[in-house]
Parts: C-alpha cells; sequence; structure tokens
C-alpha cells in the first residue's frame, strides 16, 4: 500500500478515472498513515446557504447610517462577489464534486480545511499612529522655522516630491564612469585604470558596501588582465580582496599567486599580514614557519638587503608583541654576530640571563601570600616574571622553564648575512627602534624598511622624546608622565615596574658595544643616542620627584666615564649634551654655565672642530636663555657668534649690542646661508646618518631667523622663512623633505616665543600646514595639542585631519590634563571631567573604527579599554538601560574587538584579564591556543599557594 493515497493500489481502470468520486468513497482513509475518526456533525449547509448567512450577517453589522459613500459601494461589491461565489457553488454541487469537509485524526498532523476570515486581516496600528510634530535641531534662539508638511515628510518617504536633480547627478555619475571606464581601456595605461579606480571609490552607487567593494574589485581585476606585472595594480588588488572575502579564501589566492611567483615582495608580505591578522588563523609557530619560508625565498631569489632587514623588522616584532622575548633577543644576537662581529661586546654574554632570580622569588611568595583573587595573582606573578625573564637561558643544565631555552636550530632560518656591509648602521638604529628606544625624531623612518607599519608603535615610550624639548608647556608634564606609565608593559627601562635596572643596563651596554664596531660620524651618533637617553631618564627621574643627589652623581659619572672611551672626546656635541643633561639637573646654574664655557674652550683649542659644531653650540644654549626670559643675552651671543666668534662667553655679564651691530650680524648669517644652500644643491642622494647630525644649512637658516626674529619683526621672519621653504619645494626628494620638516620645526619655535603676536586661526593655519606635509611630526603634534589658548574642538579638528597614534595619545593628555584643572577651579563641577570623558571616548571609539588606519594598534585599544573602565556611570546613561550593559560588559565586548584587530598582542590579553576579569578563564585557553608567551597558569599558581 502507498503512503500517499493518491498512489495508493487500489485504483480504478482508466475509464473509471474521469468519474469524480462520490463523496461517501472513502476507504482511502483506512490507509495507516491516514486514519480517521468519526464526527456526529450534522450535514454543512450548501455554497448558496452560506453565502446566504454571510451576506444576512454582513448586512446586520454594517447597519449604522454614518458610512461613507466609499464604505457603501465597496460593500456593493463585496455582495456581488459572494453572491457569484454562491452560483459557482451551485454549478459545483450540480457536477457532483465533493465539497464535505473531513477531520482526521490530529495526533499525526493537522489540516485546516476551514477558510476562516481572520485570517484575512491583519492586526495594525490605527492611522496616523506617529506624533503630530516633529523634533528639529537645538536653537539657541529658541525660534524654530516652521515646516511645511513635517510630519508627513519624515514618516511617509513616499509624499517626498520627485528630485530630478537626483536623478540628473545619478546619470552624470554613471556617464563619468562609462567615460572613464572607456578611456582606460583605450588609453592602456595603468594611471587611467587607477583614477577609474578611485572616482569608483568616492562615488559609490549602492547603499551595501559589500556590493561597493566588489565593484572595485572588478575594476582593478580588468585592469590587471592588461598590466599583469604591475605592482601598484598589484597593491590594490590585495587591499580589496580582503574586504570580499572571507580570510581563508583570501590566503588560498595568495598562496596561488606565490606557487607561480615566489620572488613577489608584495604577495608574500599580503599573506603574513593576513595570516597574522585573521583571529582564526593566528597560531604562532604557523605565523613564525611562514616568516621563515618567506624569509629563505626571498633571500635565495633577491639577494636584496632592504628586503631581508624589512622582514627581520616584521619578524622581530611580532616575537616581541607576542611576548617571545627569548627568541626576540636571540635573533637580535644571531643577527650582530653574524654581521658585525662574533666578538662583538668582548664576548660577554650580553644576551643571556640566570636561571633564578632571589629578588623574583621573594615578590612571588609575597604576591601569593597576599589573599588576592586569583586573576590578580596570575596577572602579577605572569608581569613579574616577564619583568625578568626576557634574555634566553644559556647554561650547561636544563632550566625549568623549556621556553626560556633558545637554541640555534630555532633561529637560523630567520636570519641572513647582509650583502653590503654598509647596512650595518641601518641594522644598529632598527635594533634600538624594535629594543623602544625613544628617538628625537621620525624623519629617517621615511626611508624604505623603516616605514612604520599600522600595529608597530604599541609602546608607550614613544611619548618620552617630549622631554627633550626645552621649551616645552611643564604643566603636561605630569600627564604624559602618569600616561607613560600606565600604558607601560615589562620588559622596559622605565622605573614603573620591577627589574628595570637590568632592561636599561642592556639597553645602555648595547649602545656602547654597537658604537665600538664603528668609527667617526657613526661612533659619535650612536653615543650622542646614550647622551640623550640618560637626559630623557633625568627629566622623567625629575617629574616623579626621584631624582636624588645619588642619582645625579651616578649619571654625571657615567657620561664622564663614556666621554673617556670615545674615539673623539674633544667632540662639542658630547659636550652640548653634557651641558643639557647638567641644565635638567641644577637649572641654569653655575655648574652649567661652567661645562658650556669649557666646551668652547675645547673648540677653539681643537683645530679638528668644524663651525657647524660651535652654531649647535649657540642655538642650544639660544633655547635655554629664551626659556629663562634672557632674550638680550641670547641676541648677544648670535651677534658674537656672527662677528667674533672667540669672544663667546656665557657668563651673566656681558654688552648689550647696538643696532649697527645687530644688522651686520644679520648680513653675516644671510650671507652663510646663501653660500650653504649653494653646496646643498650639489647632494644627490642622502644616507641614513645624515638624519642624526647637525646640518650646516639648516643651522645656519636657523641661527639667522633666530636673530631676525628677536632682532626685527616676526612678519619679516616669516618672510624669509617663506623664501627658504621655496628652494625646497620638491617633494619627492627625500633630502628637500628632510630640510622642509626642519624649516617648519623653526617656524613653530619661533611662533612658541613670540606666541602674542599671533590669533589662534593663524596659528592652527600654520599647524595644519605642517601636519599635511608630515603628519608624525612630534613638534607639531605637540603644539598644537598643548596650547592653552585654543579650544579643545578647534585642536580636536586639526589635528584629526591627519590623525595618528602620537596625535591620539596627545590628545588624551590634553583631556585630562584640562578635565583636571576644570575640577580644580573654585567654580567648576563634576560635569567638565564627564564631559572630557566623553570626549575623550568618542576620540578613541572612532580611531579603532573599523575602516581606521590605526584599528591594529594596540596601543589605542588598550587605552580605550582604560578610558572605558574608569568611565563614571553618568557619562554614558543609555548605556545602562535595564541594567544590561554595565562598564564591565562594555569592556568585554570591547576586549573582543580588540582581539579581533590584534590576536597576537600579548599586552592585551594581560589588559583583558584585569578590566574583563570574568573572561580569564577564555582568554587562557586563547593564548595557549595561539601559543603566545605564557610564564604561569593560574593551577600552578593554586599549588604554589596552597604550598
Amino acid at each position: 500500500m502507498s503512503l500517499f493515497p493518491a498512489y495508493s493500489a487500489a485504483v480504478t481502470d482508466s475509464s473509471d478515472a474521469s468519474v469524480p468520486a462520490k463523496p461517501d468513497d472513502l476507504h482511502w482513509l483506512t490507509n495507516q498513515s491516514f486514519i480517521a475518526f468519526p464526527i456526529d456533525q450534522p450535514a454543512p449547509a450548501s455554497g448558496a446557504d452560506r453565502s446566504c448567512s454571510a451576506e444576512s450577517s454582513s448586512q446586520q453589522q454594517q447597519q449604522p447610517a454614518t458610512a461613507t459613500r466609499k464604505r457603501k459601494q465597496k460593500k456593493k461589491r463585496k455582495k456581488h462577489k459572494t453572491h457569484h461565489s454562491g452560483s459557482e457553488d451551485e454549478a459545483d454541487k450540480k457536477k457532483g464534486v465533493a465539497q464535505k469537509p473531513v477531520r482526521v485524526s490530529e495526533e499525526e498532523f493537522y489540516t485546516d480545511l476551514e477558510g476562516l476570515r481572520i485570517y484575512l486581516t491583519v492586526d495594525t496600528l490605527h492611522k496616523p499612529a506617529c506624533p503630530r510634530y516633529k523634533l528639529g535641531p537645538y536653537r539657541f534662539n529658541s525660534q524654530s522655522p516652521n515646516r511645511k508638511n513635517g510630519r508627513k515628510l519624515r514618516y511617509f518617504k513616499y509624499l517626498k516630491p520627485f528630485n530630478s536633480l537626483d536623478v540628473r547627478r545619478k546619470a552624470i555619475s554613471l556617464e563619468k564612469e562609462s567615460e572613464l571606464e572607456k578611456a582606460a581601456r583605450d588609453d592602456n595605461s595603468v594611471a587611467k585604470w587607477i583614477e577609474y579606480f578611485h572616482y569608483k571609490v568616492d562615488n559609490p552607487v549602492h547603499m551595501d558596501s559589500y556590493q561597493n567593494h566588489k565593484a572595485e574589485l572588478s575594476i582593478v581585476e580588468k585592469a590587471m588582465r592588461q598590466h599583469p606585472d604591475n605592482n601598484e595594480l598589484l597593491t590594490l588588488w590585495l587591499d580589496q580582496i580582503v574586504k570580499v572575502f572571507p580570510t581563508d579564501e583570501v590566503l588560498e589566492m595568495i598562496e596561488r599567486l606565490i606557487s607561480k611567483d615566489n620572488t613577489n615582495v608584495l604577495l608574500w608580505d599580503a599573506l603574513i599580514a593576513n595570516k597574522q591578522g585573521a583571529m582564526a588563523q593566528c597560531i604562532a609557530p604557523n605565523v613564525l614557519r611562514l616568516y621563515e619560508k618567506s624569509i629563505r625565498s626571498l633571500f635565495l631569489a633577491k639577494r636584496s638587503d632592504e628586503v631581508m632587514l624589512k622582514f627581520f623588522k616584521k619578524c622581530s616584532l611580532f616575537c616581541r608583541q607576542s611576548g617571545l622575548w627569548e627568541k626576540f633577543f636571540g635573533l637580535v644576537q644571531l643577527t650582530v654576530s653574524l654581521n658585525m662581529s662574533t666578538e662583538f661586546a668582548n664576548k660577554k654574554q650580553l644576551f643571556a640571563s640566570p636561571e633564578h632570580y632571589t629578588q623574583l622569588i621573594e615578590y612571588e611568595e609575597l604576591i601569593l601570600k597576599s589573599g588576592l583573587p586569583m586573576n590578580e595573582i596570575w596577572l602579577r606573578i605572569e608581569k613579574l616574571r616577564g619583568a625578568f625573564h626576557f634574555l634566553p637561558f644559556e647554561g650547561a643544565k636544563m632550566c625549568g622553564d623549556p621556553q626560556r631555552m633558545i637554541l640555534q636550530e630555532d633561529i637560523v632560518g630567520f636570519v641572513y648575512p647582509l650583502i653590503n656591509r654598509e647596512y650595518t648602521f641601518d641594522l644598529a638604529i632598527l635594533i634600538l627602534k624594535l629594543m623602544k628606544y625613544p628617538f628625537e625624531s621620525n624623519a629617517f623612518e621615511r626611508c624604505s624598511f623603516f616605514k612604520p607599519e599600522a600595529y608597530e608603535a604599541d609602546h608607550s615610550e614613544q611619548l618620552l622624546p617630549l622631554f627633550l624639548e626645552i621649551n616645552r608647556n611643564t604643566k603636561y608634564d605630569i600627564t604624559v608622565l602618569s600616561l607613560i606609565k600606565e600604558l607601560n608593559t615589562p620588559p622596559s627601562y622605565i622605573n614603573t615596574n620591577l627589574a628595570f635596572e637590568s632592561y636599561l643596563d642592556l639597553m645602555r651596554e648595547l649602545i656602547v658595544a654597537l658604537s665600538v664596531h664603528f668609527t667617526d660620524e657613526k661612533h659619535a651618533i650612536l653615543l650622542l643616542l646614550y647622551l640623550k637617553l640618560e637626559r630623557i631618564l633625568i627629566v622623567f627621574d625629575k617629574i616623579s620627584d626621584s631624582l636624588s643627589e645619588s642619582r645625579k652623581k651616578s649619571c654625571r659619572s657615567r657620561v664622564k666615564n663614556l666621554l673617556k672611551k670615545s674615539n673623539n672626546p674633544n667632540n662639542l656635541r658630547f659636550y652640548i649634551e653634557y651641558g643639557l643633561i647638567e641644565y635638567e639637573m641644577e637649572g641654569w646654574a653655575e655648574s652649567c654655565i661652567k661645562i658650556f664655557n669649557i666646551s668652547a674652550q675645547v673648540f677653539f683649542q681643537n683645530d679638528a672642530s668644524s663651525e657647524d659644531d660651535l652654531f649647535a653650540l649657540i642655538l642650544s644654549v639660544t633655547d635655554i636663555l629664551i626659556k629663562e626670559k634672557r632674550k638680550e643675552q641670547a641676541v648677544y651671543l648670535l651677534t658674537t657668534l656672527a662677528l667674533n666668534p672667540s669672544k663667546i662667553r656665557f657668563d651673566e655679564t656681558f654688552e648689550t649690542p647696538s643696532d649697527p651691530v645687530k644688522l651686520l650680524a644679520l648680513q653675516k648669517f644671510n650671507e652663510r646661508a646663501a653660500r650653504l644652500l649653494m653646496e646643498e644643491d650639489q647632494i644627490e642622494c642622502i644616507p641614513l646618518e645624515y638624519y642624526f647630525t647637525a646640518n650646516p644649512l639648516i643651522n645656519a637658516i636657523k641661527a639667522y631667523l633666530y636673530c631676525l626674529a628677536l632682532v626685527k619683526s616676526t612678519t619679516e621672519t616669516i618672510k624669509k622663512l617663506e623664501g627658504f621653504l621655496f628652494q625646497f619645494n620638491n617633494t619627492a626628494d627625500q633630502r628637500h623633505l628632510f630640510v622642509r620638516e626642519h624649516l617648519y620645526e623653526i617656524y613653530l619655535k619661533i611662533l612658541t616665543f613670540r606666541i602674542e603676536e599671533f590669533t589662534n586661526n593663524s596659528l592652527l593655519q600654520a599647524v595644519d600646514r605642517v601636519l599635511h606635509e608630515f603628519p608624525e611630526n612630534m613638534t607639531a603634534i605637540r603644539f598644537c595639542a598643548f596650547l592653552d589658548t585654543i579650544s579643545w574642538f578647534q585642536i580636536r579638528t586639526t589635528l584629526g585631519k591627519y590623525l595618528t597614534v602620537r596625535s591620539v595619545l596627545l590628545l588624551t593628555v590634553t583631556g585630562r590634563t584640562r578635565s583636571s584643572y576644570d575640577i580644580n577651579d573654585p567654580d567648576g563641577e563634576q560635569l567638565p571631567r564627564q564631559t572630557y570623558k566623553r570626549r575623550l571616548l568618542n576620540l578613541l571609539k572612532h580611531s579603532v573604527r573599523r575602516e581606521s588606519t590605526l584599528r591594529q594598534n594596540a596601543l589605542l585599544w588598550r587605552l580605550y579599554l582604560r578610558e572605558l573602565f574608569d568611565q563614571p556611570s553618568s557619562v554614558n546613561p543609555a548605556a545602562t538601560t535595564n541594567g544590561q550593559d554595565n562598564v564591565l560588559e562594555q569592556c568585554r565586548k570591547t576586549l573582543y574587538m580588540a582581539l579581533e584587530a590584534c590576536p597576537w598582542n600579548k599586552a592585551l590579553y594581560l589588559d583583558g584579564a584585569f578590566f574583563a576579569p570574568q573572561e580569564l578563564s577564555h582568554l587562557l585557553d586563547l593564548l595557549m591556543e595561539k601559543q603566545l608567551r605564557i610564564h604561569a597558569i593560574p593551577e600552578e599558581l593554586e599549588i604554589l599557594r596552597n604550598e
């Protein structure tokens, strides 16, 4: 027997098939799957009777005389329809069609056999179910204009008038698009295709971004069919496929291209970036194997030192950010010994550590006995062990922690020798950069392999160069210091964490060992970096009120010992830094003046000294004198430098120069600058050390403009500066960019000590001009962020055009400083602090949005977590609706968004253990899944605590 009655075996022959079945012929209901049960019901009425009854009932319900004409017409149509359906039912009855409804067992299934009238209507809200007013924007005069048909236009979109202008614009856009595509196909040039692509990006057609990205990708693919070997198109294609396809498909597409051409740097770079940046794909050993494979392939194919240094930087950066500090220093040690000298640092165990530290064991016992919750115990011990155990263990015995043991076989595939030994100085600067050295200027990062990645600036030490500026606004020093300490992660040379001395000693010894390998200019540059680091640490201790006499004495002894070890102890630039260190410790006192006087005497006694060094000395002292409000003495030093340098003295007694003497000094400076301009034009390319030395042209222009600003008007000074900028207007030339950036910095310094002569708009225009060309310039960012006469929104608008990591950090410093000053004001209330808190939250949320270039920066995510956690309950009242989204819940959501953007950064997991403690077990699972560096696990700490 068939399951369905229509296909049962008991079927009549074909002659009986045309005869309709009788209503009583229900033998098919005896099927096992369709058993009917008897129900004693009266026979249903015929179709005509039903229609008549429905007609009478509808007439009774629609008796009110207030019915409109429309409703009467509708009722007539219903009557006509029901009468027609009734006549059809009578006709069907005459034909013998079965109309009797049959009820079957509802235990198996339910068959709807009745057409209920309730199914023909839908309960809706009454119309109009909307307010009869429209909320307009807030107006100060409280007189909002009358809006015609505002309610209708707001709630009923179809009542909006037809706008022919929009249609015309769309038609023009499509016509322009077709013209660009036709021109790109006919011209057969890459520039036309790129122009067509950018037009498509700027003029999207679809509301869905996915469809727009697909259209943009199709344009790039069309262009690549005509130009398959173009790197610019390949870069666009690699950027677009990430927006269209999932990560696994993207990796497969790139791997297919690499199998055809394994020498393409862009393909390897994109493959590593997508593998490292995907939560599902980022597992530390797999990413490191990919680095090893790419470095080997590119070394055998390219033999390019710049490519090798670039991938060495990316691999070392990954090891550092994922917590694999032992492997990082193993790579550094192998690279230095392979490319510099096997007897590096006199064969000292510079990159090795003992197995046990007594101080570490004592601190661990204190933490375990503290009675803190387990998440806090794990976090503190993890940071403590990370601060001590950052160097690989080298010994004859086995180490208790096997991850501290780094063998040559583990790292030999990542390091290859340099073909050109001239790149060893580049390697030295790169190693210091990876070790978080605070460089005063980041102009050298415009070089090929120094170009920073989006996720590279993840440490708070990048704010330390702010302390090298003599004329800084000291009101913000405390906030900068607290922000650096707050975001600092071990290991570090800052005294925020324990065991910072070992990392600081390593940094000092490494700089000295690197300087020994070089001679002349490169040797002096590295020693100057050592002295600048000492000056930064002195200012750091001075602001934090921890600068003791013993600290000053040890600093002086280190500087003197360094000068003795130098190949050229009479180098005037060493004495300049020594004098600046003394100024930070004692101020403009006798000891500082004595060092500057000795440095001038050393210059005149040494025949090999360059006049450019004397200019650097006078300009440094001039900055100090301007800060100390001694402008007359600054003018005296500048005029003496121009006319009679041998009589330079820095004592308190001096003769004020006359006006003719000042004009003659200006003429001398102008002639020197013009002569050096002619010599500068003969320089074709600039090496890396050019970025770290005192440029003679820059010093000559700076001395001339300083003297002009102090003697004459600011308008004439700016006019002269514009003339110098005009002579270096080739933005494609690195030498021109270097000079232009320094000229802009001189411009901002002149604005600083003559700021009362400028309006706020002119200051903001100057900053906007600098940031338009150099968005990473710290001088311009600091100048704008720390201006007290400008409102927050003006600063936010100016810096927001060229948003970088440093600008976001300094905006945070500004917001925190201003909120604290508002609270201390006697008339201030709690509102200003809440206002700045909300502004900072909006700034950070905008910085890490999905389409932002800063989304992969872990430092901004960590700062965002802190601002969310520290917000008062009244900052975001909408976020606590029904108690569902409190501060911890916001932190949890933000944490997982941050981990999705930066799944390899260990610092995010450590912050998550504090700001989202309820997620500690999940974070530990993620750390083990990604195989990042873990020094301790809660189970181990539980056993140690019980013991």
